[in-house]
């Protein structure tokens, strides 16, 4: 097995936290309850702490929302909408060179 960066196998460099602010079918009624917009809300706090030093490097919030004017949903597409939000807020920096 290889190491990257001249760590140690085994050995952890950072450390990151998902913190979870808001999860759940959102339904907001407009002028008229003919107009309905709804979907499902994802907040999400992230941070990235570097080790041993516990230096917090990166903090951020992802806010994921699904759905729209006429859209109805319930808790079933929770699991799939929380995962698109972290892998939406989990991509790589592009890197500047």
């Amino acid at each position: 097995m290889s190491t990257r960066s001249g760590t140690a196998i085994g050995h952890v460099s950072r450390v990151v936290t998902v913190g979870i602010r808001e999860l759940g079918p959102t339904v907001s009624l407009l002028s008229s309850a003919a107009l309905i917009d709804g979907g499902t809300e994802v907040v999400l706090q992230i941070g990235e702490i570097a080790v041993p030093d516990a230096v917090l490097r990166r903090a951020f919030a992802v806010h994921w929302r699904h759905g729209g004017p006429g859209v109805v949903k319930g808790v079933a597409r929770l699991a799939d909408d929380m995962r698109a939000a972290l892998s939406a807020g989990l991509q790589p920096e592009p890197r500047t060179e």
